[in-house]
């Protein structure tokens, strides 16, 4: 829980889940006035923070891509509930082709195809070769190939699901870095993983 006195006499109470955070991070529970806030305020406070973490999570997926940042934001702060906020990145972001959807139906040439034309992948000159995958296998063998394909270029192959295990967002990202997106995604209950811990 996070004090803050406004030098006016005014106090407003904050919390967090963190042990240490800055204002801008924390949930408004009590603005000064004779009553806590309201449910529709814990809400507006709820959503402004998950639009952040949304807007800090694209920055990292895109490499700092403004057109996506600034198309996104516009987007993010009218939705109130951090779910709607989630899946408007998601569908941005694979409109603009820095993720890949699949799902277990997927096909062998569907993959190989879709998946060479993500952002990642093209602009990180990474190879994808549809001869090197087995095709009797699905798409997590395929990643698996990717992987082994890539493993000195420092890049692996992440995943977080839709909304169930059979819709499934993938992208290439680099290794060094997904811990840090794992957890930033944790804030708002998104699991992303490399897909050899999945």
């Amino acid at each position: 829980m996070v004090y803050c006195n406004d030098l006016t006499g005014t106090v407003k109470i904050y919390i967090s889940d963190k042990d240490a955070a800055d204002l801008e991070d924390c949930t408004l529970v009590y603005d000064g006035s004779e009553n806590p806030s309201d449910e529709k305020t814990r809400m507006t406070n709820r959503a402004k923070k998950a639009g952040n973490v949304i807007l800090k999570i694209a920055a990292l997926l895109t490499e700092n891509d403004s057109s996506v940042a600034d198309t996104l934001a516009a987007e993010l702060f009218t939705l109130s509930d951090t779910n709607a906020q989630w899946q408007s990145c998601v569908r941005l972001l694979t409109e603009r082709h820095y993720l890949c959807y699949c799902n277990s139906n997927f096909k062998l040439n569907d993959f190989g195809d879709l998946f060479a034309e993500t952002v990642g992948v093209k602009a990180n000159g990474l190879c994808v070769d549809k001869a090197a995958f087995d095709v009797e296998g699905d798409f997590y063998d395929w990643c698996d190939t990717l992987d082994e394909q890539w493993k000195d270029t420092g890049f692996c192959m992440a995943i977080f699901n839709a909304e169930d295990d059979d819709n499934n967002f993938i992208f290439a990202y680099r290794a060094e870095l997904l811990a840090d997106l794992t957890d930033l995604a944790k804030e708002i209950g998104v699991r992303i993983m490399a897909v050899a811990e999945y």
